[in-house]
């Protein structure tokens, strides 16, 4: 434990499984964001992506994050069918781009995004 963690909230403190367990507790959306988007340890970005609200800061995370695994949880709360073609179209992981191929409704988009997948 760093010498001034006892002084930190729980989300800025050295352990990560200390920041995890803090997350629960923080109410404000742009705070979970910027936690989200900025933590060091992928456990502690994921936890505060299921305690988002909105849309828009599901999106930032699911354009941001360098985790596979974390964008495709991302997309998973993307309710948005643009978005979700979208990604599957640009996301640099197969496996997320998968995730979002099966999530699309309308087959015409789904047989051009197969056609012009590289994988």
């Amino acid at each position: 434990m760093a010498l001034f963690d006892a002084f930190k909230p729980g989300w800025k403190r050295s352990d990560p499984l200390v920041r995890k367990e803090a997350i629960g507790k923080i109410g404000d959306e742009k705070m979970l964001l910027s936690v989200a988007l900025k933590d060091p340890d992928a456990i502690v970005r994921m936890e505060a992506l299921k305690n988002l609200r909105y849309q828009e800061s599901v999106l930032k995370v699911l354009n941001n994050d360098p985790d596979s695994g974390i964008r495709k949880t991302a997309l998973g709360l993307i309710t948005t069918q643009e978005i979700i073609v979208e990604t599957s179209r640009r996301d640099d992981a197969a496996e997320v781009r998968i995730a979002a191929l099966q999530r699309i409704n309308d087959q015409m988009e789904i047989a051009e995004v197969a056609l012009w997948d590289q994988d």
